[in-house]
């Protein structure tokens, strides 16, 4: 795993309003939430979920909130990653920039040796 000072950089992807980090047993690594204990204990449910019906399969999952400030969750390796994206912008939009930002840190630990 990459550094997660590397991790921190999550704040300026674009759409990305908060963020929640959380390790396999749902400990928050760090996060921008307003409500942390909440918001962990509701991405860990879901990551958790998301391994009982196929963890692999997935890139990420949204869940729609009457706010339009979404949740999409992403599994990360071994851990879970939960976004709150920025009203007025699409979904995808966020979901792709997130997954690019993993990538890059997922080839950071790749060339410096680490597992992700």
């Amino acid at each position: 795993m990459v550094a997660l000072r590397d991790f921190l950089q999550i704040a300026g992807v674009e759409g990305v309003d908060k963020y929640i980090f959380l390790d396999s047993r749902g400990k928050i690594l760090v996060n921008t939430m307003k409500h942390p204990a909440t918001s962990s204990t509701m991405v860990f449910n879901c990551g958790r979920n998301l391994s009982l019906i196929g963890r692999s399969n997935f890139k990420y999952v949204v869940f729609s909130k009457r706010d339009g400030k979404n949740i999409l969750i992403f599994p990360v390796g071994k851990y879970t990653l939960g976004v709150v994206k920025q009203q007025g912008i699409k979904n995808q939009v966020v979901a792709d920039a997130v997954l690019v930002f993993l990538n890059i840190l997922r080839k950071k630990a790749y060339t410096k040796g680490e597992d992700s």
